[in-house]
């Protein structure tokens, strides 16, 4: 008897997976096609980008209108979720537009905070819906959470564990890992089916063997790593406080933030510093990127996050890893693209201390023969970088 019961409970988290899965991941995908179509406009028609302040003004009249202020990305969930807190469903699609509104811009922002939160608030949904008890409850929205980021990305092992690892440094709720995972796969392969494998980057097969130079430089990048991570989580507090100072009315200030960014690059008169960041990427792979622009990148994600537009900051992350990575490799005339994968990697990773993700990270987007680079510059990172986070709400039981 007891035997039927504890297999129906697990038939009936593997419903929940499955269904999670099929339909965020579903949502997941949509979204994921209404973000490559925004950023194909203001591509194909560069005239859109000097509408971002009335996509930013849109952003704060639909907010206010929803009565919903508090629209932080995975910050806010992080906080909800370790306070057991639900982020309704009207907040995830406040960000669902948002962030669409903000890459219809050209804003530099990234789309992973919006996917984190928009699965989780459907999940939180249908858990209203459906009769669960408060294990399967937790279970439908990590899974829920997994689905949309998998949905999105395509990257359904990072998407599983990273889920479960935001919440709280040092600790992950493996109870969960097979649901999330299952979930995340469903929604990668929906993805695929859809829109098409992601982005993958292939290293130079040429790579010198493991030596003392090469782990002595990467101790030297993970230092390096640590320092721009720590600029760029002081930059966006400093840049959203400045911007609340000063322009304490909400319009007032996402119209300023945006005339800033359309001045700005359109004095750099580059294309590369718009949106997520998956250009800079390119172009650092390819040797063609600045090798400021990893700087310029922090600065313009600070503004237009600070001002109020919406999204997340991983793929600014990567793209600020990468313009690292290949300013390190060419300075110290290093294998270029596996210092450029390692400082992504690492990037990640000091921002948001998930160091078993970035692993899958890294797994998903590089070849996984170069396993061990990885591993130690995520050892190393995660240790040195310390307690500073992108997320104030994370909790840490690693770095006490």
């Amino acid at each position: 008897m007891n035997d039927e019961i504890y297999d129906l409970k697990k038939l009936k988290l593997l419903m929940i997976a499955i269904g999670a899965g099929l339909v965020v991941g579903s949502i997941g995908v949509i979204f994921e096609m209404l973000i490559d179509l925004a950023d194909d406009l203001w591509k194909h028609h560069t005239f859109i980008i000097y509408l971002l302040p009335i996509f930013g003004m849109l952003i704060i009249f639909i907010t206010k209108k929803l009565k919903e202020n508090n629209i932080d990305g995975p910050n806010q969930l992080i906080y909800a979720l370790n306070n057991n807190h639900n982020i309704k469903p009207i907040q995830g699609i406040l960000i669902f537009i948002a962030t669409t509104l903000s890459h219809l811009g050209g804003a530099s922002v990234g789309k992973e905070g919006a996917a984190l939160v928009l699965g989780s608030s459907v999940s939180n949904f249908f858990t209203k819906l459906i009769k669960l008890n408060a294990r399967e409850q937790e279970t439908l929205i990590f899974c829920g959470m997994s689905a949309c980021f998998s949905g999105l990305f395509g990257t359904p092992l990072t998407a599983a564990i990273f889920c479960l690892e935001i919440l709280v440094v040092g600790n992950i709720y493996l109870k969960n890992l097979l649901p999330t995972l299952i979930s995340a796969l469903i929604a990668a392969k929906i993805r695929t089916l859809i829109i098409g494998s992601p982005i993958t980057f292939n290293l130079d097969p040429n790579i010198d063997k493991f030596s003392i130079i090469i782990l002595l430089a990467l101790i030297f990048l993970a230092i390096i790593i640590t320092i721009f991570s720590n600029v760029f989580i002081k930059t966006l507090h400093l840049t959203k406080k400045i911007f609340e100072h000063h322009f304490p009315n909400p319009y007032l200030r996402i119209i300023i933030g945006a005339l800033i960014f359309i001045l700005i690059t359109a004095i750099l008169k580059d294309k590369i510093y718009y949106s997520g960041g998956i250009n800079i990427i390119q172009a650092s792979f390819k040797g063609s990127s600045n090798a400021y622009s990893f700087l310029l990148k922090i600065i313009l994600t600070s503004i237009v996050l600070g001002a109020g537009f919406k999204g997340g900051e991983i793929v600014p992350t990567l793209a600020i890893g990468a313009g690292i990575g290949m300013t390190f490799s060419g300075i110290f005339n290093l294998p270029s693209s596996l210092f450029i994968a390692c400082a992504m990697i690492a990037y990640f990773v000091a921002l948001t201390k998930c160091p078993i993700a970035s692993l899958a990270l890294a797994i998903e987007l590089f070849n996984i023969h170069y396993l061990h680079y990885f591993m130690k510059i995520i050892v190393i990172t995660f240790i040195i970088s310390g307690r500073h986070s992108l997320y104030s709400h994370q909790l840490n039981k690693f770095h006490q």
